[in-house]
This record gives structure tokens, sequence and C-alpha cells, in this order.
């Protein structure tokens, strides 16, 4: 056991001027938490009831620094607060006088985020740790002329997370910690005993190791669900133009039952900080909570411990207790040993803010909450695509999924492209794709990735003076590319289809425009750089802006809807075997539309969403329909809870879930909400609009079904752009 004494070394209220050391004291005992600091300190020095040096060292606000010596040691700094009350007393054990002190943080609480004489404090598409250095610049510059004794501040880590939200008559430490809301629970602040306010993630690998029964002594374990919450019900208290939104963590509500609680915040301005806040309280209340309390013992040193770390005990085996990486909430020191507090990442101090927080500009609402919009934040999570060595912003491209990459090419910018990438998900990074031997830049062409030769066929499109027919093989394995014949290729076009015949091995080209509405195709086999014609016998009539899925259980090309000469409810089914088209019957069809979406489910074709105009006005459809090969029929898909209509947005089948995940598009505004389609149940739910990439239209997406990602890249949203974001589907 080693040796330790406390002595207090003492200075006035600004912390400048030394005015001596406490040396007759006993009995003393302080903590530090997270997200707060500097806690209470208690103790009892030894001097005279009326002769104890009042107005000196003892005096109200001056400031009290803790130092801890060892044996061989010169001291360490461990605590600093200010007196808060002294009692000098006289009982039957003794005379002597009772000093209590609190630490700065409490001055931080009780200083206003302002500038000058103005309360409100606007932040726009600030990042955190911008938001975290002003508001203690504000603080100090709020108190500079009446106080010094100040926080300072210390290591405030770049969160790449931003926010608008406006701060309103808010405490300089309601405001830090509206900032770790919008972080996450990953994220603390401390003050640590030189008044430096850390601003921080918690470390990924535990900074103390402790063995039980040398360093940890004692340790006692609650585990509760009484204080889960796993449904949030925001609203701004706006009933126009409101943010109402009902999130939801799924995977805690079938274990615990759902459980409610209401956000209230009229300050925020977007779905974005919305969601931010309601997954903080997730992380605060989404599962049990378990609170372990241990002592440990001089045997280590203890003065390295602090609120913020993390720790683990490497010989008690149970990890359905004690994580390899728990965080400390706060520690308590005494001579003899140190009580740490370690949590399930929430602590009381963060329910106490987080409660206190609810109630900043209380007022009755009533019950006047427009209608929620649901989102499951549990769905899957987004992350932003690598723009190094990305390809040059674009709209109208394509882009394949290999089984391995995914490929960009093409497109528009101004100009026609000639240019792509291969984008790898694993490590999110680009490889250019050679532009030797590839074709002449061009834009709403087709890409189709052909599984049995591992190319991808590139043909038509739009060139930059005309309609193109010629086409190319991209192979990546070697960068390189091939032409495709032109002897018996479809006429010239752009803005058809193409799906790959994977019974057959041969792409199937179909309809678009030419100066002329099409209804003309070809099939295409890469093995022997070959066409062969598409009958148009029965086909369907002319069309451009069309879907095409290949229902690879019958092995036949579905076509629906469209314009060419009038919007289109109608389509048709491909058999190549027998170069042969059938109807898609007309009863529950779908209404007309183009530039719609179309998915294959691996059984069934779900279709959703286009554009048609009547008069001078555009309509954006917000229906769709679900057809089966199986049973030739159509069923209408539920206009309960649906997205907002719109066209040119994007729709993967993700195949773990048995969901349609739609993306982005325009409908007289650009969009980036995601949105996910139940087949099973008919029902439709609002999925993460946190770090989701920015507004668009005219982009592509691919999924990676094996790894559960869906990617999407490119588009236009006023600027064209060469930035994405993949969301990882839990």
């Amino acid at each position: 056991m080693i040796g330790k004494e406390f002595y207090i070394k003492v200075y006035d209220s600004d912390g400048s001027t030394y005015k001596g050391v406490m040396t007759k004291v006993q009995d003393l005992s302080f903590t530090q938490y997270i997200n707060a600091g500097q806690g209470e300190l208690e103790f009892t020095l030894l001097e005279k009831f009326d002769d104890f040096d009042e107005g000196g060292l003892v005096n109200h606000m001056n400031v009290i620094k803790v130092i801890i010596s060892k044996e061989g040691s010169s001291g360490e700094h461990v605590y600093t607060g200010f007196i808060d009350w002294y009692n000098p007393f006289i009982n039957e054990n003794g005379e002597g006088v009772r000093i209590h002190c609190i630490g700065h943080t409490a001055i931080f609480a009780e200083t206003t985020y302002m500038n000058g004489t103005d309360v409100t404090m606007s932040h726009t598409s600030a990042t955190i740790d911008t938001i975290v250095s002003d508001i203690i610049t504000k603080y100090r510059a709020t108190q500079s002329s009446f106080y010094n004794g100040l926080i300072s501040e210390g290591t405030v880590d770049s969160t790449n997370i931003t926010t608008s939200y406006t701060f309103n008559v808010m405490s300089s430490l309601e405001s830090i910690e509206k900032c770790r809301e919008f972080v996450g629970e990953d994220w603390y602040w401390y003050v640590n005993p030189d008044l430096e306010l850390d601003f921080k993630m918690s470390p990924t690998e535990p900074t103390h190791v402790f063995t039980f029964g040398r360093h940890i002594i004692g340790l006692n374990l609650i585990k509760t669900v009484g204080e889960i919450k796993n449904n949030f019900i925001f609203w701004d208290g706006k009933t126009s133009s409101s943010i109402s939104r009902h999130y939801e963590n799924t995977v805690s509500a079938e274990k615990y039952a759902r459980r409610f609680k209401r956000i209230l915040d009229g300050r925020v301005s977007s779905t974005s900080t919305a969601e931010k806040m309601a997954r903080y309280y997730n992380g605060l209340y989404g599962s049990y909570n378990h609170t372990s309390d241990f002592r440990v013992s001089n045997n280590y040193d203890t003065e390295s411990i602090f609120p913020g770390d993390t720790c683990k005990i490497i010989n008690i085996n149970s990890d359905s207790v004690f994580s390899d990486n728990m965080r400390i909430t706060s520690v308590s020191y005494t001579l003899d040993y140190v009580d740490i507090t370690v949590e399930d990442l929430r602590t009381q101090t963060s329910r106490e803010l987080a409660e206190l927080n609810k109630k900043i500009y209380a007022k009755d609402y009533n019950d006047d909450q427009p209608n929620v919009t649901y989102v499951d934040i549990n769905y899957g999570d987004w992350s932003s695509t690598t723009t190094t060595s990305a390809p040059s912003a674009r709209r109208n491209h394509t882009m394949i999924w290999t089984g391995t990459y995914a490929i960009v090419w093409g497109g528009y910018n101004g100009s026609t492209l000639n240019t792509g990438s291969r984008y790898n998900l694993s490590a999110d990074s680009w490889s250019p794709t050679t532009t030797t031997g590839a074709l002449s830049g061009r834009y709403r062409h087709t890409a189709v990735w052909d599984s049995t030769n591992s190319v991808m066929v590139v043909w038509g499109g739009h060139t930059s003076s005309t309609y193109s027919s010629a086409g190319n093989r991209y192979n990546p394995s070697t960068d390189s590319w091939s032409s495709t014949t032109t002897t018996g290729a479809p006429s010239a076009r752009y803005s058809h289809t193409a799906v790959f015949d994977s019974s057959n091995n041969k792409v199937l080209v179909w309809g678009g425009y030419n100066g002329s509405y099409l209804n003309t195709g070809g099939m295409y086999d890469a093995s022997v750089d070959s066409w062969s014609t598409i009958t148009t016998t029965g086909a369907p009539s002319a069309r451009h802006a069309h879907t095409a899925v290949f229902d690879d259980s019958n092995n036949k090309m579905i076509i629906f809807g469209g314009y060419g000469s009038g919007y289109k409810s109608d389509g048709g089914v491909y058999n190549p075997s027998t170069n042969s088209w059938a109807s898609l019957p007309s009863t529950n069809t779908p209404s007309a539309r183009e530039w719609h979406t179309a998915v294959w489910t691996g059984s069934k074709m779900i279709v959703w969403g286009g554009r048609y105009k009547s008069g001078s006005t555009w309509y954006y459809r917000d229906t769709g329909a679900i057809y089966n090969p199986s049973t030739n029929t159509w069923s209408a898909m539920t206009t309960t809870g649906t997205p907002a209509g719109r066209y040119s947005h994007t729709a993967i089948w993700d195949s773990t879930n048995s969901k349609m995940l739609i993306f982005g598009g325009w409908n007289g505004g650009y969009l980036n909400d995601l949105w996910a389609y139940d087949l099973t149940n008919d029902s439709w739910e609002h999925l993460t609009d946190y770090n989701a990439p920015d507004t668009r239209y005219q982009h592509r997406a691919i999924i990676d079904n094996s790894n559960k990602k869906m990617m999407l890249w490119g588009g236009y949203n006023g600027s064209y752009l060469n930035n994405g974001g993949v969301f990882s589907i839990n």
C-alpha cells in the first residue's frame, strides 16, 4: 500500500494570487463526474471555532486546489473548486470548520450562452466541435470582466457532424449537453483539474486494466429495465410546417415492449437535427442500464483515473456483466481508495440534464401535435462515400454492381462524359476506368453486368451531337474496353432499357427514343459478339422512360409504363427463348406514368412513383402496384403512410429484409429521404435521415445484398454531384 497525504493550496477567487496552504485537514473526500467535471469536495479544517483565518484562507469563492503527495513524489494536482460554504462548529468531539467546495462547472451552468446582450445563438450547418469552441469562448467573454476563475478550452475532438440549431436563453452547460446529444452517446465532456473543458469520443480500448482482488477490493452491480424508452415522439411545437416525427428502435421494442418518450423542442429546424436528438435519447434509454460501483485500492495508481476513461477487469469471467471497455462516469477520492462508477453509457447526470433540457422553453403545447412521420432508426445507418479519386460530378450516368465493384460510367455535367470509376464498398475507394478504347461521351445510355462473361455491356445513349447505336464491353479485371459489333444491332436511341437474361446469357435492349418513340429491341450475346432482333409482333407500343426487370424464375423480361404519344399504364412480358410477347393484364394495373422505378423481388415486380403531365401541370405519383407473374395479376400497394410522390428517384430490393428501398428524386423540390416498403405486410416506413446524402435526383443506386449495403452516387440538385452514400443495413 502506497502512503499518501492530501494538502490543500488556497488561491484568491481568480485563481491567480496564492494565499497559503491548509495543513490541518481531515475527512477529505471529493468526486468528479463525466459530463460535468470537478464535483463536491468536503473536509474538516482542524482550527479553533473562532480563529481559523476567516476572510484569508477561508473565504467564499477562494479557489481550492487539492494535491496528493505520495512517498518520494512532489505531489499531483487532482482537484480544483471554490469554497461554496463553511461551517464553524463546536461539539462533544471538538471544534473546527467544515468546508464545502464545488467545481467551476457550477458557474458554467449559470452563465447564459450569449454574445454581448444577444441571448439567441444560431448556427447553420456548423460542425459540433465548432459550436463547442464557440460556447466556451462566449462563456469566457461573458464572465471575464467580472470573474477570472474561468474554464478554458482543452481538447475538443473533430466530430465531422454538422447541425443547424438555435440556442435561445440556454446556459453554457445546457448548450454543451445539447451538442453531446447531436454527436451521440459515445461522446462525453469533462472539466479537468486544470479547468480545461475536453469534448471527446470515449476511448475504444480500455484506459485502465484492473485485477480483481488486487486492485478491485469491492464491487456492487445494479441492472434495471425500468427506465427503458425505445419510441421517441418528436415535435417542434408548430402546428403548420412542423417537424413531427416518430422514431423507433424496433430491436429494443421487440425485447422490452414499446416504451414511449415525448421530446419537445421549438428550436430544431431540420429533421436531421431531430433525428440526432432521438438517437441520443435512444443511446441513453434504448436498452437496460447496469451500474457498477468498484472500490480501487492504492495498489493501483488511483490518481490516474478520471471520468471518461474506460476500464476492464481481467479476471472476472462475465461478459454479460462486465465488458472489455466500460466507461467510468464518476470517481470519488479518499486517501486510502477511490470509488468509481461504471455505467452502460448513460449516467444520472445525463438523465437529469436530459430531463432539464426537455423542460427548456416549457410551455403548454396542449394536444395539437400534427400527425407524425414514423422513422425506424434501427434499420440501418448512412456513411459518406469518399470523394478522393471519385469520378467527376454528373447525372444520367449508369452504375452497375459486379459482386465486387460498383462501376460508374458516362453521364452529363454540361458536357457528355466517357469517364468512370470502380468503387470498392469495403475499402471506400475509387479506381478510375481507362478511357483507352472507351466509347465517346454519352448519357441516358444503359449498362448491364454480364455475370457469365464478367464484363459490363454499355450501349446506346445520346452523345454530344446525336443518338448512338454503338456499344462496348468493359472488363474490370483488366481495366480494358472492347467494342460490340454494330451488325444486327438495334437502331440508335436513348432512354431505353436493358436487362441481363441469365438463362440465355444475353443482354436484352428494348424501347427508347431517337426523334421517334421506339418499340424495337435486340438481344446481345457477349460470348460471340452478336446481335439478334427482338420481334415487334405483340410488343407493347413504342415508348421511352419505361422500366424493365428480368424475371429469372420464368426467364422473361417485363416492361411497364413510360411515355410515347401519351403516358403508358400498360406493358408486356417478353420470352427470349421463343422470341415472343404477351400482354400484361389490365385489371388493377398502376396508373399511367414515366420515369418511375421497378424492382424484381425474386418472384414479383414492384412498380412505384413516376410522373405525368395534365395540361401545363406536372403531377408526381405516390402510388404503385405489384405484379405477380405466377398468377398474372396486379395488386395495389397501400396508400397509407406513403412517401411523397416523385420521379427520377432510385429503388433497390433489400433481399435481407424483403423490402424495397427508395431514395431521393424530384417533386417540385429535390429530395433525400429514404423509405422502405414491406412487401409482406404491405406497409411503408420512413428510415433514417441521419447523415444521409444531399438531396438529389437522376442519381444511381446499387445494392450488395451479400454484405447488406446500398450505395448511391451522383445526380443533380441545382449542382452536379460527385458524392454519395452507403446505407449499411442492420
